[in-house]
């Protein structure tokens, strides 16, 4: 089936949008508010103030409600009547950061990216009573972690650790994953012998390869990081200018399509084959997902918000 969109509804300025797993709320973050609306009528249902926030994200359950700060606060509010339930803020301890973060299963539990002694771990903390766990011990100098990607199918988080290696004189990657185990997690290191560098990365759990975007080439490669299947690279299909810089990258909910944010142009591609089916420019675009069984895609910008029904 050839992919369509149809546009639905535009929003005013929309740095972010979810839909809530119901599909009865679409939710969208400007500057200093976040606004929820009925996803039927687009009436706003509530307004909640928040400054400058940078994540949203409804439980899988729909029963809380999580906003993420650029200074890493994040405000926990129950979607009964969107009162703030818990406000988790940085300390000296555990400094919160202006990064993506993932929910566990059991709809209480937030796996984030923080701070310890200045270097950075993966720790989970309880979004009810604010206990935090480190679940890492990295001792890399100056290395850097990044949520990546939920994949809910398998139960595993998958985080980049971004290093550099005192023995080879490179930077390296790793991928971490994360796997829940009851009220435990299992950590694994992928080993990534042939040193691939990447800007993001995707899994795709039915086909088990991953998808890489490194220095704006596309690279497809088996679960093992032996060798590339398939290659494009988006540099020679865009310039530079139109383009911009990388703004996002996520895989739909089937595996099907992978779509690429960048900070001009919104980019859609097969994912089995890496042909590219959909380009639109978007100025000063910075978040695109597929959502509701891939039924909708949502596009943030700067300065508007767009909702688009697709023919999946």
């Amino acid at each position: 089936m050839m992919l369509q969109l149809y546009p639905i509804h535009e929003f005013r300025k929309s740095y972010r949008l979810t839909i809530s797993h119901n599909k009865r709320l679409v939710a969208r973050s400007s500057s200093t508010k976040v606004f929820i609306h009925d996803m039927n009528t687009f009436e706003t249902m509530v307004e909640l103030k928040f400054s400058h926030p940078a994540v949203i994200k409804f439980t899988k359950d729909d029963n809380y409600f999580l906003i993420k700060g650029t200074t890493g606060t994040i405000g926990v509010y129950s979607t009964k009547d969107y009162q703030l339930l818990k406000k988790l803020k940085t300390t000296k301890s555990m400094q919160q950061l202006e990064t993506e973060f993932s929910l566990t299963k059991d709809h209480h539990t937030i796996l984030d990216v923080v701070k310890i002694n200045g270097n950075q771990q993966i720790v989970s903390i309880n979004m009810i009573n604010g206990k935090k766990k480190a679940l890492t011990d990295f001792t890399f100098k100056d290395h850097a972690i990044k949520f990546n990607q939920l994949v809910t199918k398998a139960g595993v988080h998958f985080f980049t650790l971004d290093y550099y290696d005192v023995n080879t004189g490179f930077l390296e990657n790793k991928l971490i994953k994360i796997k829940e185990r009851n009220e435990n997690y299992l950590i694994e290191i992928e080993n990534n012998l042939n040193r691939f560098k990447w800007d993001a990365i995707v899994y795709n759990h039915d086909m088990d390869k991953y998808l890489l975007l490194c220095n704006d080439a596309l690279l497809m490669i088996d679960s093992g990081f032996r060798y590339v299947i398939k290659q494009v690279d988006v540099s020679k299909l865009f310039s530079k200018e139109e383009l911009d810089y990388l703004s996002y990258i996520s895989l739909s909910e089937n595996g099907d399509f992978i779509i690429v944010t960048y900070s001009n142009k919104v980019l859609i591609l097969d994912f089995a084959t890496l042909e590219l089916i959909y380009e639109e420019t978007f100025p000063y675009a910075c978040f695109a997902e597929f959502c509701n069984k891939d039924k909708h895609i949502i596009i943030g910008t700067w300065e508007k918000g767009h909702l688009f029904k697709t023919n999946l």
